[in-house]
């Protein structure tokens, strides 16, 4: 089981023109951004995997829009093409305002250098660089034309890490999950992070802030390098067994498990 999301967490007008290339995407340099791109890495038992977020610049009526898109991954390429934004149907219309999203699955790639394409219906065309290696994977486009892309690099964590949240609404809560924090820092070793962006959290003056804002209530975030999962997963039965849903608690390591 892939474990990805986690903190639950505008039309361009393209110009027509003849670049003297019949096959070649028509290249554009004023349209307005249209999709916003994120990194995002999950894991699995066997392994980690690379994944692009996608969502819209445009607000929908409807919470569930998706964004059609297609990807295409070769030895040393990778394509995305975001298309149009699907609505759904009038019955199945989540209510609310939302952003469309969509998640493009570039699959678990080798350390390296990849010739890197992020176009707009095959009109717009950006072309750069994914770099990978063991510490993060970098973006590096010539252009950015219909895209906006909040974060170049994504912070790859380490072996044997332990991430996880504690959300509640009861201010009164607090005191109980920093007990809970504690016990579990007890049984890890403290793991220093460089500060950046690492797709779940960012690293800021060495504190850990979510990626994803929560609208109501309260969030603290753990991280740490661990041994034994066994002493964690008690200890946040328990709780989980105390408090049942005043406490939400998610945990996961980069080695596939979910606590």
């Amino acid at each position: 089981m892939k474990i990805g999301t986690w903190l639950v967490v505008v039309c361009g007008i393209v110009c027509s023109c003849n670049s003297g290339l019949q096959d070649d995407p028509i290249i554009v340099a004023d349209v307005d951004d249209e999709f916003v791109v994120n990194l995002f890495e999950v894991y699995t038992p066997d392994q980690r995997e690379l994944q692009f977020k996608l969502s819209s610049l445009s607000i929908q009526e409807c919470r569930n829009y998706t964004i059609n898109n297609s990807l295409n991954v070769y030895d040393d390429r990778i394509i995305l093409n975001m298309q149009e934004l699907v609505p759904p149907s009038p019955s199945e219309c989540e209510t609310g305002r939302g952003t469309a999203n969509a998640v493009a699955e570039v699959g678990m790639i080798e350390d390296g250098v990849f010739d890197l394409q992020m176009n707009i219906r095959n009109d717009i065309v950006n072309r750069g660089k994914l770099i990978v290696d063991e510490m993060a994977y970098r973006i590096n486009l010539e252009s950015k034309i219909g895209i906006t892309i909040p974060e170049l690099v994504l912070n790859r964590l380490p072996e044997n890490t332990i991430l996880g949240c504690v959300k509640y609404d009861n201010a009164d809560l607090k005191a109980t999950t920093d007990t809970l924090l504690q016990r579990l820092t007890e049984q890890t070793n403290e793991q220093v992070l460089s500060s950046g962006n690492y797709g779940y959290f960012k690293v800021e003056q060495n504190r850990l802030v979510p990626t994803i804002s929560s609208s109501k209530g309260y969030v603290q975030l753990f991280q740490a390098n661990y041994k034994n999962l066994q002493p964690l997963l008690s200890i946040i039965q328990q709780y989980r067994n105390a408090y049942g849903n005043q406490l939400q608690l998610s945990f996961f390591t980069t080695e596939g498990n979910i606590l």
